[in-house]
């Protein structure tokens, strides 16, 4: 029989101390589907990242071509790739972004994406994606 797809379109928690941090931002994104939310948060924590629901559509496209996959035409469930992105491009902060995903092709696609997006994360400071 046929497993019905439910998606939900938001499903995150944010934790963030007081103003003289240490500590970076967290963001858990349980069930975090085609990353959309998590480049939303990224986007909007860390826009000088330039992780964000358009660079994630197009490498999620690239992808898709690669694979000769329809992956993601639509831009997400929730038409997430068409939002406005942060009027500042350049600010970088210390964010985590917890991407959790239990389906192993979209976790695949997701590893493949956090490669093409954030090749350099791992060089000490600035946002990261973990999946």
């Amino acid at each position: 029989h046929h497993h019905q797809m439910h998606f939900i379109c938001h499903h995150y928690a944010i934790t963030s101390t007081t103003q003289q941090q240490q500590q970076p931002y967290l963001v858990l994104d349980i069930g975090c589907n085609k990353g959309y939310t998590s480049a939303d948060f990224l986007d909007a924590l860390s826009p000088g990242t330039n992780m964000n629901p358009h660079t994630l559509v197009t490498a999620i496209r690239a992808i898709a071509k690669e694979d000769d996959t329809k992956f993601d035409r639509d831009g997400g469930v929730c038409n997430d790739s068409k939002k406005e992105l942060n009027r500042d491009r350049s600010t970088v902060r210390d964010v985590e972004v917890h991407c959790f995903e239990p389906s192993p092709a979209t976790y695949e696609m997701l590893k493949r994406a956090h490669t093409k997006l954030m090749p350099k994360e791992e060089d000490g400071g600035g946002a990261k994606w973990f999946i």
